[in-house]
């Protein structure tokens, strides 16, 4: 899997990831905070064994330029429904995580035309109080380099019993590699744009089939929120054709820690027939 280029409606070029060249299904990927493409690295290869997937990089991540606007999840969706009538791909699978949600709910709420169904994993419409803790650990460790961030969301968005099995440690060198291709400063620049977003408004919106993919053991966007946010289970309630599975045994990084099993329930979402 080699990283192309191509050159959106606005003139700026983004990059992005294809595999599964040939599979008659297609689902455009949205990366979370800090990642790029390579939030998929061991998720795609076992989705593009049933799905033609497209893995993009944001704005301002791996090769893809920032180009005028302000910077923000309504920017971000923007630049994707460019990435997607620029391909010709409308109307498409998406699969946002996270951060990645967000921009695929907007995308999805504004932009009906573009969306055929749409996966949302690990993600929420509106931050809890207690997500604002996290927050300024995050800070704290960015501050002591991209080693000290990367040790302290590793062992935020990962499950406890993560740590015992035998493949924790290749995995996390997976997140690790993830995270390299962006500075802290850079990794802070975004978070201080989603902490206090809320696109329950957005999400309310959405008519495209969902399905709502949480963990048990998600402390960053869990599958229940406190009342001062909204959760998985809230978006749940909000979108109308959703329906809200989880898996267990497993934390926020889902893509990275439990692969081969969220992309069995991505590809079994999509590949249903209508």
């Amino acid at each position: 899997m080699h990283v192309a280029h191509i050159k959106l409606g606005s003139g700026v070029t983004a990059s992005y990831r294809e595999a599964g060249s040939g599979k008659p299904t297609t689902v455009v990927q949205i990366h979370g905070l800090g990642t790029g493409h390579n939030n998929f690295d061991l998720l795609t290869p076992h989705l593009s064994k049933r799905l033609h997937t497209y893995d993009i990089d944001l704005p301002g991540y791996g090769e893809s330029e920032c180009g005028p606007g302000e910077r923000g999840i309504t920017y971000f969706a923007d630049s994707v429904a460019q990435f997607i009538e620029t391909l010709e791909l409308a109307p498409v699978h998406v699969h946002g995580t996270s951060m990645g949600g967000c921009v695929a709910m907007v995308l999805a709420g504004r932009r009906p035309e573009l969306i055929d169904r749409l996966v949302v994993s690990c993600s929420f419409a509106r931050f809890d109080r207690a997500s604002h803790v996290i927050f300024k650990t995050w800070r704290m460790a960015a501050a002591a380099g991209v080693e000290a961030l990367a040790l302290i969301t590793s062992h935020q968005g990962f499950s406890r019993g993560f740590w015992d099995r035998a493949e924790s440690e290749r995995t996390v060198d997976a997140f690790v590699d993830a995270l390299q291709g962006m500075t802290p400063m850079e990794f802070l620049r975004d978070l201080t744009l989603i902490e206090n977003v809320d696109i329950s408004a957005d999400a309310a919106r959405i008519r495209a089939p969902t399905l709502l993919l949480g963990t048990d053991e998600d402390i960053m966007t869990p599958m229940q929120s406190a009342p001062s946010g909204l959760g998985m289970t809230d978006l749940h309630k909000l979108i109308p054709h959703s329906r809200l599975e989880m898996l267990a045994d497993c934390g926020h990084f889902i893509s990275i820690e439990r692969p081969a099993e969220t992309a069995q329930a991505i590809a079994d979402f999509l590949l249903i027939e209508k």
